[in-house]
């Protein structure tokens, strides 16, 4: 069902001629990521520290699929006409492995 309404959404920004569709995902949620990717988005970046939850910062993974114009000129490869740039969420790209105390600093037991 996840994947028929993410297909809807990209359907209808392809219709309204948009050339991407962009979304964010925690880099630890790999499922996520994962289910992202199956739909030919692709690693597009990463805003280190992003969220603040509880005593610990969070990276924030944008991914992005090309559709259109933009997607024909591609091929439909991905952001770049490459691969993803970064494997699905590893969470080992984020900060080290681990998540940060809010001094920068590894937090405990992670």
């Amino acid at each position: 069902m996840g994947g028929a309404l993410l297909e809807a959404a990209v359907a209808w920004a392809t219709e309204q001629r948009y050339l991407k569709v962009v979304l964010s995902a925690f880099p630890h949620n790999t499922r996520a990521v994962a289910f992202y990717e199956r739909h030919r988005f692709t690693f597009e970046g990463r805003r280190a520290r992003q969220f603040h939850r509880g005593d610990r910062y969070i990276d924030e993974v944008l991914m992005a699929r090309p559709i259109g114009a933009w997607a024909a000129e591609s091929g439909g490869a991905g952001v770049g006409g490459g691969p993803a740039a970064e494997p699905g969420g590893e969470p080992a790209a984020e900060t080290g492995g681990q998540l940060s105390e809010p001094g920068g600093e590894p937090a405990a037991g992670a």
